[in-house]
C-alpha cells in the first residue's frame, strides 16, 4: 500500500485504475486503520469527479487534499 501512495504522491499524475485499487485496499484495512475511512472518501471523490468524464484506464491529476492526506499516512 505504501508503493500504491509513494506512487500517487511523486507523480501526481495517476491512472484512475490505481486510485480505485487504492481505495480497495483502505476498504480492506479500514477495521485496522481508523483514519482509513477518512481517505476513503477524499479518494472516492477525486475519484467519481474524474470518472465522469474519462475511462478507468485514463490518467487523471490528483487533487493537493488527497496527496496531504496520503502524506500523512506515510
Amino acid at each position: 500500500m505504501n508503493d500504491c501512495c509513494d506512487t500517487i504522491c511523486k507523480n501526481n499524475k495517476v491512472k484512475i485504475g490505481h486510485i480505485g485499487a487504492l481505495i480497495g485496499r483502505l476498504n480492506f484495512l479500514r477495521s485496522q486503520i481508523k483514519e482509513a475511512s477518512l481517505y476513503l472518501s477524499e479518494l472516492d471523490k477525486s475519484k467519481i469527479q474524474a470518472l465522469k468524464t474519462k475511462s478507468k484506464d485514463e490518467i487523471m491529476i490528483v487533487n493537493r487534499v488527497v496527496i496531504r492526506e496520503l502524506k500523512w499516512r506515510i
